[in-house]
C-alpha cells in the first residue's frame, strides 16, 4: 500500500478518511490538528506546512522513522513551495521549486504572466510609499494594494482616491511579511474559479465556479463569501477560462499537478487571471464541493499522478451537473448574544454540511470586523438538483442560522 503525504489539508480534512477507502496510506503535515478529519490520518505530524524548511524537517522525520513516502501534494492550502521542496528532497513527483514560487508570490507570478503574454490586471511591485505614490500616477482609481506572500484576500484592498493610498499603504504592509506589495489595477466583472489536472502539459479542466464577493458591504476590503456551481456563463466564455488558466499555468512551468485559478470576466475587457496556484482549490472545494456538482474526482487522480500510479482520466470527466453552492456566514462586530440550535439544520432540504471556521462559537465571543475572505465564522455547504435549486435550499438553510450580536 503506497503513502501520500498531504503537505497541509487548508481544513479539508473531512476527506481524509475517504481517500483511505481508495486505498492509500495517509501522512499528514498540518497545523491545524484539531481540524474535522485529521485525526483519520495513519500518521500526522504537527508543523508549519507553509514554512519549507519546517515542512521538510517534518517529512525527514517521518522517513527517519520508516515511513515510505511515495508520493506529496497538499489539499487545500497554500503549500506549493513546501510540496516541492519535501518531492526535490525526496526525489518524488512534483513541479519545480522554481515553479511552486512563481504560483506562490504575486510579483514572480505577474512577471511570467506579462512575459507569456497572459491576460491579466495591470501591476507594479512596490517597495515604499514613496515608490507608491511615483508609480500611482501610471493607473486610474480604484487601484488595488496586494501583500505578495498572502491569501484568502488577506491585506488586500481598494483604494478609490489619493486620500485614501497612505491607510490602504498601511493596511496591506501590515499583513506582509515581505518588503513589497503590489498595485494592480481594478477590473470590474464576474469572478470564477478554475480548477483542473495537468498532465503532460495538457489541461484537464474539472471545474469552473462563480464567486460571490459582497464588494459594497465590505468596502474597502475584498471578502468573499462563497462558490456557486455550475457557472451561469455561456459556453464561448468557458472556454475562454479553460484557455487563458491553461496558459497561465504554462507561463509558471506548471506541467503537472493541480491548477487552481481565479479569474475576471467582463463583456467589455474579456477573461482576465488574477492568480494561479499550485494547488486545490479550497476549504473543501475539489475534495468535496466539486464532486457534488459534477461527479469528477480530481483528488484521486492527483493521488495517482503523485504516487506514480496510471491516472484514471475517467475521474477527470464530469458524470452530471448538479448545483452546489458554499456560502460563508459573516456577523456585525459585536459580542454574540444568542446561537440557534445549527444541529437542526440536517433537517432542510439541500442540507450538506455546516462547519465553523476554528472554534466552535458560544455566548459571550466577540465578533471583529470583517476584513478578508477568512472573516465569516462559519459556512454551509447546500445542493439541489440545479443551480437554481442549490441557491433556494442555501438561501433557507441560511435563514435558519441566528446568531446575533450586541455592541458592548
Amino acid at each position: 500500500m503506497k503513502t501520500i503525504l498531504l503537505c497541509g489539508n487548508g481544513l479539508s480534512g473531512e476527506v481524509i478518511p475517504t481517500i483511505k477507502t481508495w486505498g492509500y496510506k495517509v501522512a499528514l503535515i498540518s497545523e491545524f490538528p484539531l481540524d474535522v478529519g485529521t485525526s483519520e490520518a495513519d500518521i500526522f505530524v504537527e508543523a508549519n506546512s507553509k514554512d519549507p524548511k519546517a515542512a521538510l524537517s517534518a517529512a525527514k522525520s517521518l522517513v527517519e522513522s520508516g515511513v515510505e513516502i511515495n508520493g506529496v501534494i497538499s489539499l487545500c492550502w497554500d503549500t506549493a513551495i513546501s510540496v516541492a521542496t519535501i518531492a526535490a528532497e525526496l526525489d518524488l513527483y512534483s513541479i519545480s521549486i522554481a515553479s511552486a514560487m512563481k504560483a506562490t508570490h504575486k510579483d514572480l507570478r505577474s512577471d511570467a504572466f506579462r512575459t507569456h503574454g497572459v491576460p491579466s490586471p495591470k501591476y507594479a511591485v512596490i517597495s515604499s510609499y514613496d515608490q507608491l505614490l511615483q508609480c500611482i500616477q501610471e493607473f486610474e482609481f480604484p487601484v488595488i494594494l496586494k501583500p505578495i506572500d498572502q491569501s484568502s484576500s488577506k491585506g488586500v484592498i481598494r483604494v478609490d482616491s489619493i486620500g485614501s493610498l497612505g491607510f490602504a499603504y498601511a493596511h496591506c504592509k501590515n499583513f506582509s511579511d515581505k518588503k513589497d506589495i503590489i498595485l494592480n489595477e481594478y477590473l470590474i466583472g464576474t469572478e470564477h474559479s478554475v480548477e483542473g489536472l495537468m498532465v503532460d502539459g495538457d489541461f484537464y479542466l474539472t471545474a469552473i465556479s462563480d464567486r460571490i464577493f459582497h464588494y459594497e458591504k465590505y468596502h474597502p476590503f475584498f471578502v468573499e463569501v462563497g462558490d456557486v456551481m455550475p457557472t451561469s456563463l455561456p459556453e464561448k466564455v468557458r472556454n475562454e477560462l479553460y484557455g487563458a488558466t491553461r496558459d497561465a499555468a504554462l507561463s509558471l512551468g506548471l506541467t503537472r499537478g493541480v491548477v487552481k485559478g481565479d479569474l475576471v470576466y467582463s463583456a467589455r475587457k474579456g477573461v482576465s487571471v488574477l492568480e494561479v496556484a499550485a494547488r486545490l482549490g479550497g476549504p473543501r472545494f475539489g475534495t468535496e464541493m466539486v464532486p457534488l456538482s459534477n461527479g469528477t474526482t480530481i483528488l484521486k487522480a492527483a493521488i495517482q499522478q503523485a504516487v506514480g500510479d496510471e491516472i484514471n482520466m475517467d475521474l477527470l470527466l464530469p458524470k452530471f451537473s448538479k448545483g452546489m453552492v458554499n456560502r460563508s456566514i459573516a456577523l456585525d462586530p459585536g459580542i454574540i448574544q444568542s446561537i440557534s440550535d445549527v444541529d437542526s439544520l440536517k433537517k432542510c432540504e439541500g442540507y450538506y454540511s455546516f462547519k465553523w471556521w476554528g472554534r466552535e462559537l458560544k455566548v459571550g465571543d466577540e465578533i471583529s470586523p470583517v476584513q478578508h475572505g477568512c472573516g465569516g465564522v462559519a459556512y454551509i455547504i447546500a445542493v439541489g438538483s440545479t443551480r437554481a435549486k442549490a441557491i433556494e435550499n442555501a438561501d433557507r438553510i441560511e435563514r435558519r442560522i441566528k446568531i446575533n450580536t450586541s455592541q458592548r
